[in-house]
């Protein structure tokens, strides 16, 4: 403990040091990140995005979207997610996406294409066949002050349907679909999937067939819904084996035992979707989500830098 608590310290300071030179430089140079590799995470880029993403900080404007990306590239080296595991003199950099919004294919991709930029998108395939999202769902019930019945066995005479056929059944019945979408915003379809493989630097990963928080459902679904999502992606030429977590926060969405069952189903890749870890392992990897507020130079590296004070921190908690 006594080598802990020393260590907690030493790496305090020198972190305190690092937060210090990336506020006070111009730029992200090797000095500053050593040798590191920042995973980076957006939502919707858009102008108008739907309530549900702008209600929680989850879009980013095309022109604010534009800059960070062109920030990113000044000062990272943008790798493809194929190259996750190599090493790089100049610090790398990740984009990436999750929840493969419609938004990503008409806003995103334009703008990474242009520069040249690879990216990858955790994709939920129930919302690429159904244009519906179970979270959403529950938040526009939620906000709308409703409580969800399951009627599905009962009124619908329908005895194998996945929870989100459930809700989405429940909406239509009660006059709330049309409503529903409009709070909810659009995902892709077949068509831009198909599309993509055309696309050298788009890829495309399992984030669960339908959005559930991994540490709420039992092993044997967690198993099937990363399988069921995988051979449906499976059948397109850009899919990597790779998997993002939905919500995807420590300890509330993902733990240890959640990332030893992923592991035992020969995942690749494990993408969080907080920043608890600056350091890239040989399986599981933090991500740094970019939002809309961060519009300059100054307030980019002050998010980097206090991520990054943070992350240590975390790996020093005792």
């Amino acid at each position: 403990m006594r080598y802990k608590i020393k260590s907690f310290f030493k790496n305090s300071f020198e972190n305190n040091n690092i937060v210090s030179n990336i506020l006070s430089s111009k730029t992200l140079n090797q000095k500053i990140i050593n040798n590191s590799t920042i995973v980076f995470l957006f939502h919707s880029i858009s102008d108008n995005p739907s309530k549900s993403y702008q209600s929680n900080a989850l879009h980013v404007k095309l022109n604010n979207f534009k800059f960070q990306i062109d920030y990113i590239k000044s000062n990272f080296n943008i790798i493809s997610p194929l190259d996750i595991d190599k090493k790089y003199t100049k610090p790398a950099a990740l984009i990436t996406f999750d929840d493969g919004l419609l938004d990503y294919y008409t806003n995103a991709v334009p703008i990474l294409n242009k520069l040249n930029v690879p990216s990858i998108n955790f994709i939920n395939f129930y919302s690429v066949e159904n244009n519906f999202n179970i979270k959403l769902a529950k938040n526009f019930l939620k906000i709308k002050k409703i409580s969800y019945v399951d009627k599905s066995d009962k009124e619908y005479n329908e005895q194998s349907l996945f929870e989100s056929d459930k809700y989405k059944l429940f909406l239509k019945t009660n006059d709330l679909y049309d409503e529903f979408i409009i709070f909810q915003g659009n995902f892709l379809s077949l068509k831009e999937l198909s599309e993509f493989e055309n696309y050298s630097n788009v890829y495309i990963g399992n984030h669960l067939y339908e959005h559930f928080r991994a540490t709420k459902i039992d092993d044997n679904l967690k198993k099937y819904q990363y399988q069921t999502n995988k051979i449906k992606l499976q059948k397109y030429k850009n899919y990597l084996d790779y998997f993002s977590y939905p919500f995807g926060r420590y300890n509330i969405d993902y733990n240890k035992d959640t990332d030893k069952l992923f592991k035992n189903l020969a995942v690749k890749k494990i993408f969080y979707a907080d920043f608890i870890n600056s350091k890239i392992n040989s399986k599981c990897i933090s991500r740094l989500v970019l939002m809309n507020t961060i519009n300059s130079e100054k307030l980019f590296r002050k998010h980097i830098a206090l991520s990054l004070l943070k992350s240590n921190i975390n790996k020093f908690s005792f």
